[in-house]
């Protein structure tokens, strides 16, 4: 019965269809985004730091 219904079968063994597979792309943007603007403010904080010691 599984080779009349094809998605049955992947669904359960999906990797990344296409509604996980954007999913993944929206996190993995998000959590970049994240990431940059953390990196972003440490680096003003170091920056900053250096200055004040001048």
């Amino acid at each position: 019965m599984l080779y009349l219904f094809p998605m049955v079968r992947r669904k359960s063994t999906c990797g990344l269809c296409k509604p996980h597979k954007k999913w993944k792309q929206t996190d993995t943007k998000a959590k970049q985004k994240i990431r940059q603007e953390i990196e972003f403010e440490l680096l003003t904080t170091r920056v900053q730091e250096q200055l004040s010691k001048f």
